[in-house]
């Protein structure tokens, strides 16, 4: 299990909840549902048609890696060189566990939180 120092927010509820699905799984990632409408640089939607662009609150959206932890063998690692791969899992954690510390803002937002 590679565990991100930079998801402080992450409990060993989320850790046990991959352990057990990696079971049925060659690797497992967590990820958080967002829904967010992306755009390109060059002002074209990403993720959706903005022609038919669906309310917020009546869409599914979409998983996004956060970085919390990964799962997977030793061997598996250095065989594929690739943190997950094949018959990928998926621990979906909730928005506001979500959060990391790449910056010094987030940081200090991060220790508002806790």
């Amino acid at each position: 299990m590679l565990v991100q120092a930079t998801s402080p927010l992450t409990t060993p509820k989320d850790f046990n909840k991959g352990i057990k699905l990696y079971k049925d799984y060659d690797s497992i990632l967590s990820v958080v549902k967002q829904k967010r409408f992306i755009w390109d640089n060059k002002g074209r939607p990403i993720n959706y048609n903005y022609k038919k662009r669906p309310r917020r609150q009546d869409w599914e959206g979409y998983l996004v890696e956060n970085g919390a932890f990964y799962i997977t063998t030793k061997n598996n690692l250095l065989k594929n060189k690739l943190r997950y791969f094949k018959n990928i899992g998926i621990v979906e954690m909730p928005q506001e566990k979500s959060f990391q510390v790449d910056t010094y803002d987030d940081l200090s937002l991060i220790n508002k939180l806790i």
